[in-house]
């Protein structure tokens, strides 16, 4: 029986040639998982060692013949039910600064100052200061053990005379980069893995992130549109991390 397995966390895989080598066709392989089920309605579990991993072996067996683009395999799982994942809660420090005299390329140094510096994230909000004066409120968040060298870099790269610091706690989601082929161009995805909440939907294509940088590389060598190859790259996580809606044949 062939179906989706639904949330799935792997612990090892497994890859086994068969005994046929077939002329035409994809290659003749057999891939086996061990692992852990979410529970029923959690969110999509990923492969902790990604699509490249190869732990164990397998045994051989026919692949049956296609000439469809990608390899023919058949992929046997064993799971345990496990409980929920809870999601990761961190404290961290929120700073900031109110600035009406500083212009757009100095404020994006600054920014870049800061991320160097140690901090989680950057943003601007644009503001209404004293006298009518459009500003804006620089934010970093950051660790405990960034905080002087966020201090450090504020005062190094802006004209403040003080900040502000808050407490804060966020919810983190796991995050992991698995790296995919188009058309012989590798690109890079970045992977959230969300917390297994009950009635959660399963992994898709809005936890994947491909890198910019990368579709915009291939992209140039392909000669094809960043939107196209960010589909594409999507797609082929999609396949590699065994989730539904994985490559089309055009792909």
């Amino acid at each position: 029986r062939f179906e989706h397995p639904g949330p799935f966390a792997a612990t090892k895989i497994g890859y086994g040639a068969g005994h046929k080598d077939p002329e035409v066709g994809p290659p003749n392989l057999v891939r086996v998982q061990l692992g852990e089920l979410a529970p029923r309605g959690a969110a999509g579990a990923l492969d902790p060692a990604g699509a490249s991993a190869t732990t164990g072996g397998a045994s051989g067996a026919d692949g049956a013949t296609d000439a469809g683009p990608f390899p023919n395999l058949i992929r046997g799982r064993s799971a345990a039910d496990s409980a929920a994942t809870p999601s990761a809660r961190a404290e961290a420090w929120l700073c900031e600064v109110n600035l009406d005299d500083m212009t757009g390329e100095e404020l994006a140094h600054a920014a870049r100052a800061l991320r160097e510096s140690g901090a989680l994230d950057v943003w601007t909000t644009s503001v209404l200061m004293k006298k009518e004066r459009p500003g804006v409120v620089l934010s970093a968040l950051c660790r405990a053990d960034a905080r002087a060298a966020i201090e450090a870099a504020l005062f190094e790269h802006t004209s403040t005379l003080g900040m502000r610091w808050t407490s804060v706690e966020r919810t983190e989601c796991a995050r992991r980069t698995l790296e995919v082929a188009v058309e012989g161009q590798s690109v890079r995805v970045k992977v959230r893995e969300r917390p297994n909440y009950a009635g959660a939907s399963p992994l898709g294509e809005r936890d994947l992130s491909p890198e910019h940088d990368d579709v915009a590389r291939a992209a140039a060598a392909l000669r094809l549109s960043l939107r196209e190859v960010e589909r594409r790259a999507i797609a082929m996580a999609l396949f590699a991390l065994g989730a539904a809606g994985g490559p089309s044949r055009r792909t």
